[in-house]
């Protein structure tokens, strides 16, 4: 009785909350289904990204229709349409009488919850089609708004919380991944048991309270985990709540905290043992942490080392580490089918061994990431991996046409913006407002902050984080509500005196805050210092091995396979492989030199083939790609002292039950002379990191960082021009580069922006960002030959620029198409490539850029022969090069690449020419 009594006084001290709680499910239920039934609507199914909701969608139908949980046993054409969403619904009649059914995989059972959420939803609905899964969509969008708003009242008052629960609302990257309910299913559970958390961490709760807490987070998560196998990741984060940040003391309590561990596991087990049973959930989790570690993802975090890597760059991540793991347990163990999560779990624990450092800094990282997401300018989602349903370039969802609605976004994408590189400094200023008050809610906040935003680095796609996006808005609520308080409470209505009174009670803020600040400091990068240190100690004696290998020079045989490449093969190396087992490892040594190479980088790719029967009987995967192809491109600097070597050492593989051959190294012709050797290994057992890993070995390696550092804030380790290419595989020598460059004929300048300014012989971009990709400057058409190169140089001090080389009027790189009656032409007058003279015309017109909706249909004429594209972001000298695709009149466009609001460019370019090339 007296908790029944309890129950109904907290519901009527929260009738108001309960009141708009009520109010955002009901609107963003209606939100979720009417945005899922407008995206249904979308013509051109064939090129929407959207997925089916579960991998076996075939398996609710059939439940449905009265099967069972099963499969059809044969394929069958009218389900396989509907199951492929190439048809809008399905009838039970369409099964055909003798229907051979067989159980599901392992992979239906991981998601039972869910595709029984689905069957359900159908039965009540009373039809098996798309759109009647509308409220299945919408009741778990509601949920998780809902969700936040109860997480945003932790920190803030109703106002606050409500403009943060309908900023999620509206959140194009939230919409993004509404449709594919396998991953957004697991937000609801997620953010609950993190809401029961901040209960428990905030309130001081009786043993009652705290034991049926548990039990409710150990049953949500149980359950969730028959929707998505993510939940066991938050068992951590909900025990720590319960050892450490209970209020009183931290040894205290001893016997109520065991309890509701006991209790909160038990039920997570029960709830979870249908899909615990058929043990199907756990065992690609270290396959997908090593994919999450591959160059491209980690690349999509922001980290990098040009030392090591782990390889498989490319659509074939998956194949890549199923046939790294497998060949370097072959290797230390002597098994050829040994359980793969075992030795995908050894794999993992020996990255960690010789990279602690690394595994922190991942987490770091992606920790910046996540404070960021709800500041990002919609033009920077590009830049995040599996984006889901997103338009390019657009603050609002795909599917959205009224221009009213499109209004409103942008405005209050431009207001969410408007913060946008201040996710850190928000999550700093909550710890320290909370840590003058309460150290261990603030030590509480930072662990969830550092958990939560650390644990996608695991995988980074925003499929995994999409639903985290609260954090940053929850920081922003609770600084926006401090600073209300304390203006409400000492100066206002606001009086002279009572300003002068706010200032003295700010006086000892700085000193209340040095504390906390130094702490939180020493906290975060006292261990990743220290790692840093054991890391290079340990690093410097491993790469020494690598250096010391033992290695057998390879016969080359040249193969040329077009007037552009030459491939290099050894055949001995070729039948060497031929003789081995089914799978096997090698590792090669490239070493190139400048002796008879005049370039400072060579791009290369290790080639790999197949027989033809394989790939006549197994020529593709999913979506179309070769099952065998691990074909990967690699690159390395070229010292300048021809005494001098730098080598690469990279594994080959053979896996002749996947096809895979390791065929050779294939390189611009232009530049095969700059590889000097190739050579195995003698003795790949002796070489200490495992299988897999790519090192590249400078000449002045030592003096480099042995560790991964945050590639936009560590960027100074090394200081050469940088030279950009259209096309990518452009090679161009370093003669070229030094050579003169001839003067653009007849060329005139036009002018969109301020931005652009001239000093002296130079002229130069500075100035705030308008907006990314908005145009800058043109030089107008001038006449090219086919043999010729368009080349810009010039320095990047801050910003960068996006630079386009146009023909025909058309620009589609970015997604973006200049007219050019959009621009104000004024004379360009250019001698020895030196701006000299400008007359300004102040009534220009203001540019406007049309992107192309990406759901709609494929334009009749295709605009990638017709233009090139070069991105310069990296501070310092650089050379971008255009390689001429056919003779005709071309112009060049400079377009802004800065997306922070407040970010400003200074490039100058002081170089633009052509060149004749040397290719013929």
């Amino acid at each position: 009785m007296k908790i029944t009594r309890e129950i109904a006084g907290q519901v009527r001290r929260r009738r108001l909350d309960l009141l708009i709680a009520f109010l955002l499910f009901g609107m963003a239920m209606a939100a979720g289904s009417f945005y899922y039934r407008l995206y249904l609507e979308l013509e051109d199914r064939q090129r929407t990204p959207m997925r089916p909701p579960a991998v076996q969608i075939d398996v609710p139908v059939l439940l449905v229709c009265g099967q069972g949980f099963m499969r059809p046993a044969k394929k069958l054409e009218p389900l396989t349409q509907f199951v492929r969403m190439r048809a809008p619904q399905f009838a039970c009649t369409d099964l055909p009488p003798d229907l051979q059914v067989r159980e599901p995989a392992g992979m239906a059972y991981k998601h039972l919850y869910l595709l029984s959420s689905i069957a359900l939803t159908w039965i009540v609905a009373g039809t098996v089609s798309w759109a009647a899964l509308a409220p299945l969509f919408g009741f778990f969008f509601g949920t998780v708004i809902v969700l936040s708003y109860a997480l945003f009242r932790l920190g803030m008052g109703r106002l606050l919380a409500t403009l943060g629960s309908l900023a999620l609302i509206v959140s194009p990257l939230h919409l993004a991944h509404l449709f594919n309910l396998r991953d957004y299913s697991k937000a609801p559970f997620i953010l609950a048991t993190l809401l029961i958390m901040g209960w428990m961490a905030t309130r001081a709760l009786n043993g009652a309270a705290v034991l049926g807490l548990s039990v409710v987070a150990g049953t949500l998560l149980g359950f969730g985990f028959g929707f998505r196998a993510d939940m066991p990741i938050v068992i951590p984060a909900f025990v720590a709540t319960l050892l450490i940040f209970l209020p009183g003391q931290i040894l205290g309590r001893v016997k109520l905290k065991a309890a509701g561990i006991i209790l909160f596991l038990g039920c997570f087990l029960l709830a979870g043992w249908p899909m615990i049973e058929r043990r199907s959930s756990s065992h690609r989790l270290f396959h997908a942490a090593l994919v999450g570690l591959t160059d491209d993802r980690l690349a999509g975090i922001g980290v990098a080392n040009p030392l090591y890597s782990l390889g498989g760059d490319g659509a074939q991540k998956d194949r890549f580490i199923s046939i790294t793991v497998n060949a370097n347990a072959l290797r230390t163990h002597g098994e050829e089918r040994p359980p793969y999560k075992r030795i995908s779990a050894e794999y993992y624990q020996e990255i960690g061994r010789h990279f602690p450092a690394d595994v922190l800094l991942l987490a770091y990282a992606s920790t910046l990431k996540i404070l960021e997401l709800p500041f990002m300018n919609p033009v920077d989602y590009a830049s995040l991996p599996n984006t889901g349903v997103l338009l390019p370039n657009q603050p609002f969802p795909a599917g959205i046409e009224s221009e009213t609605i499109k209004s409103l976004y942008r405005f209050w994408v431009g207001v969410l913006t408007s913060f946008q590189g201040m996710g850190l400094t928000l999550a700093l200023a909550t710890l320290l407002l909370i840590a003058t008050q309460n150290l261990r809610l603030a030590a509480f906040l930072l662990c969830c902050i550092l958990y939560f935003g650390g644990y996608p680095a695991i995988q980074f796609e925003t499929r995994h984080f999409f639903h985290l996006e609260l954090i940053s808005l929850w920081t922003l609520g609770f600084v926006i509500q401090r600073f209300a308080q304390l203006i409400a409470a000492h100066c206002w209505p606001v009086k002279p005196l009572q300003l002068s009174r706010l200032a003295k009670l700010l006086r000892p803020l700085p000193r209340l805050v040095l504390a906390p600040l130094v702490a939180l400091a020493v906290a975060l990068l006292g261990p990743l210092l220290m790692l840093r240190g054991v890391q290079t100690w340990h690093l410097g004696d491993v790469l020494e091995t690598y250096a010391d290998a033992k290695l057998n020079r390879l016969e080359l045989k040249e193969v040329s396979e077009s007037s552009e490449t030459v491939r290099f093969e050894s055949p001995e190396l070729l039948a060497s492989l031929a003789a081995q087992g089914p799978l096997h490892a090698e590792y090669l040594v490239a070493e190139f030199s400048s002796k008879a190479c005049d370039f400072s980088t060579v791009e290369f790719v290790a080639y790999y083939s197949a027989p033809a029967e394989f790939i006549a009987a197994r020529g593709s995967f999913r979506f179309d790609l070769p099952v065998w192809d691990l074909s990967h491109e690699l690159t390395i600097e070229v010292p300048a002292d021809s005494g001098q070597v730098s080598k690469v050492i990279f594994p080959i593989y053979q896996a002749s039950s996947n096809g895979v051959l390791f065929g050779g190294l294939e390189l611009p012709k232009a530049q095969a002379g700059c590889l000097e050797s190739l050579s195995r290994v003698d003795d790949i057992g002796s070489l200490p990191l495992p299988v897999g890993f790519i090192i590249k070995l400078l000449p002045d390696w030592p003096n480099q960082p042995l560790y991964k550092f945050l590639s936009k804030r560590d960027t100074a380790a090394r200081e050469q021009e940088r030279v950009y290419t259209a096309s990518s595989n452009l090679a161009i020598s370093n003669r070229e580069l030094g050579s003169a460059l001839a003067e653009l004929p007849g060329s005139k300048l036009s002018v969109h922006t301020e931005s652009v300014q001239f000093e002296g012989d130079t002229w130069r971009i500075r100035g705030k960002a308008e907006g990314r990709f908005s145009p800058l400057a043109q030089i107008d058409e001038v006449e090219l030959a086919r043999d010729s190169r368009l080349v810009i140089k010039g320095e990047v001090r801050k910003g960068g620029l996006v630079l386009g080389l146009t023909h025909q009027d058309a620009w589609d790189g970015s997604e973006i198409v200049v007219g050019k009656d959009s621009w104000t032409t004024l004379g360009f007058y250019e001698k020895h490539r030196r701006i000299l003279d400008l007359v300004r015309d102040d009534d220009w017109n203001r540019i406007e850029t049309v992107v192309f909706a990406q759901a709609g249909p494929t334009p009749t004429t295709t605009l990638y022969d017709q233009w090139s594209v070069i991105q310069v972001a990296d501070r310092g000298r650089f050379v971008a090069v255009f390689d001429v695709p056919t003779a005709g009149r071309y112009s060049l466009v400079l377009a802004n690449a800065v997306s922070l609001p407040r970010a400003r460019n200074d490039v100058v370019i002081d170089e633009i020419g052509w060149m004749k090339s040397t290719r013929d």
